[in-house]
This record gives structure tokens, sequence and C-alpha cells, in this order.
């Protein structure tokens, strides 16, 4: 797993994408090399460095993990993992001082917003490989050009946590963000998963309020 770790004062979604595409572009450039699947997973982590989490200590965070779908695309995304995903964010958040807030109808409000956001995206590549000589039998022989291709899915995960108290043009600002990436579809999933959610917190010392 690798991880990766940045400040960002205003993050925008559209520019942290790029960053998260370009990261994983990195990493999946090279030969495989007898690599694991989880070898190929990234965590990137960004937070606003003007952000005051201790005054940020209550949070609500929705009971569903909302799935980024582009329009028209089909929901394959599965939700076997929802509930352990959720379960594990809220104890990292315990374990860091902060308390969850159940009822949206509570008083005082909140002070963060927790969102939790799943994407999968599937990738084609082409390999194209030219004419080449090869020496044999004292003669050389030319290999005649061709093309090879294939598919690989990833998965990624964000955790949204965003100051609720000062809302302006109904958007949230955003204190710190967690970004999983990796290879989809592998049977070692969940506790990939695990492991990207856990080192998220573990990057962000800053995060901690107690």
């Amino acid at each position: 797993m690798r991880t990766l770790r940045g400040f960002v004062p205003r993050p925008g979604l559209g520019r942290l994408a790029v960053l998260v595409l370009a990261a994983f572009a990195f990493v999946s450039c090279y030969d495989d090399y007898g690599l694991t699947t989880s070898d190929y997973d990234v965590v990137i982590t960004y937070y606003d460095k003007a952000a005051k989490f201790a005054e940020l200590s209550t949070y609500y965070m929705a009971d569903t993990v909302f799935h980024a779908l582009a329009e028209g695309e089909d929901d394959d995304i599965t939700r076997k993992y929802d509930k352990d995903i959720l379960a594990l964010v809220a104890a990292n958040l315990e374990g860091l001082g902060y308390t969850r807030i159940l009822d949206t109808n509570a008083t005082p409000k909140p002070t963060a917003i927790v969102g939790v956001t799943a994407s999968n995206t599937t990738y084609v590549y082409w390999s194209y490989y030219p004419y080449y000589p090869y020496y044999g039998w004292g003669y050389y022989w030319y290999y005649p050009p061709y093309m090879t291709g294939g598919t690989y899915e990833t998965g990624t995960l964000y955790i949204n946590f965003s100051d609720a108290r000062d809302v302006a043009n109904d958007k949230l600002k955003v204190a710190w963000l967690g970004i999983g990436n990796g290879l989809a579809g592998a049977t070692s999933s969940g506790s990939r998963i695990t492991q990207a959610i856990n080192q998220m917190f573990l990057q962000s010392p800053y995060l901690v309020i107690d």
C-alpha cells in the first residue's frame, strides 16, 4: 500500500479526482514483478490547515455509503461491506475523540458532517509491439507487429469530513478528505478496505482532539 499526504486549503473534488487518478496511474505503469493486488493500493489524505478540529467534535454520518455513478450508469458497486465501512469510520473517529450524533433533530446541531462515497472505474488499455529483429540459425528474422490489451477495474472510497457550522451557497466547507484507491474485484477486498480506512486516520494525527 502506498500513502500520500497533502494540504489543500479549499479542496475541490474535481482537482482531487485528477490527483487520485494521477497517483494511481503512476503506480500502475510498472510491470507486475510478482506484486500482489494490495501492492497497488494507494491512500491519500488532505486537510484544511485552517480547520480547528477541536471545534468539530460532534458529527452526523448517514447510515449508508453513497455510490458515485455517471448519468445512466448501472449501480454495480457491492454493498457487501457498507456496514463494516461505516462502523470502522465511526470507531476511528470515536478513538480520536469525536462524538457521533444519530438524531438529525438533536440540539445543539452536530458541528461536522461525515460522508462516505464509493465508486468503481473500468479502464481499457492497449499495447503495441512493432517489428523487431531476432537472430537465430545464422539468419535475421523479423517478428510481425501486434497489439495486446485488456481491462482492469479500480475501486475508490472517499471519506469527507466537513464543517457544518458555516454553510454558504448550500456547500459544506471540507476540513479533511481521505481517499483509498486500488484494484477491485480481489477476494481480499474486505481486509484491504479495512487497512485503507485505518491508514487514512493513522496518517492524519492532526485529527486528534482528546
